[in-house]
């Protein structure tokens, strides 16, 4: 219920200022800011992003979704499996850097960075159709625009998908782009000190549900000796 798409779960508001007045201009605005958060929220994947975001924050203590304009749907959420990614800090203790390796299939890459900007060889198996499900390495990298890049400077984060192992190509990058803002939300249920990754509730629970699927593995095992046992002897035995 914390984000639930059936009611308005969020308010904005300007500080030192009141909503109170709805004739007032300026609230007029922020309700229709409002409106239309929500519309494009409903039409798009969020809620069901933020679901799985959820899930991971409790079990894991570590959540991430990525968030771009897209547009069919207006924005485009993507949850990142865990295991595939990883977080860095900045000297603030918020994440800064975001990096995962995940596969991709020759249509799948085609279609999401454009024919013209994969590896010859590649094109050329697209055109002719051959290995289709072919499988690649992609990596993936959120990082602060600073120093050498082909994203203008006035750009805070730069993004930079390529194929693993391809770096030394004619076509080195697949995608390089830069963003005002960081295109994503890691959020971490308790973080010490500059950890980069937090530990939820999952984690505590974690002992208590290992007994409970031993106790209930033994019970089975006893059952199932009860009833087909593993030995015939005489009753005397």
């Amino acid at each position: 219920g914390l984000t639930s798409p059936t009611r308005p779960w969020f308010k904005l508001k300007v500080g030192g200022f009141s909503n109170a007045d709805t004739d007032n201009p300026i609230a007029r605005w922020l309700a229709e800011v409002e409106k239309r958060m929500m519309r494009v929220f409903s039409v798009s994947n969020f809620y069901n992003s933020i679901g799985v975001a959820y899930f991971d924050l409790v079990v894991f203590g570590t959540a991430a979704m990525l968030m771009y304009e897209d547009f069919e749907d207006g924005v485009r959420c993507y949850n990142p499996a865990l295991g595939e990614y990883f977080l860095q800090n900045d000297a603030r203790m918020q994440v800064g850097v975001f990096g995962r390796e995940f596969v991709m299939t020759l249509p799948q890459m085609a279609q999401e960075f454009g024919k013209e900007n994969l590896p010859d060889e590649i094109q050329s198996q697209l055109t002719n159709r051959t290995n289709l499900q072919l499988e690649y390495v992609i990596r993936h990298l959120i990082e602060p625009n600073t120093g050498d890049s082909p994203v203008p400077k006035a750009m805070k984060f730069r993004e930079i998908y390529w194929i693993k192992g391809r770096v030394g190509d004619k076509k080195p990058y697949l995608r390089c782009r830069g963003f005002n803002e960081m295109p994503g939300m890691f959020p971490r249920w308790d973080i010490l000190g500059n950890d980069a990754y937090g530990r939820g509730p999952g984690m505590d629970a974690l002992g208590d549900v290992k007994q409970l699927q031993q106790e209930q593995l033994r019970k089975a095992q006893a059952i199932d000796k009860m009833v087909n046992p593993p030995l015939v002897a005489d009753v005397q035995l």
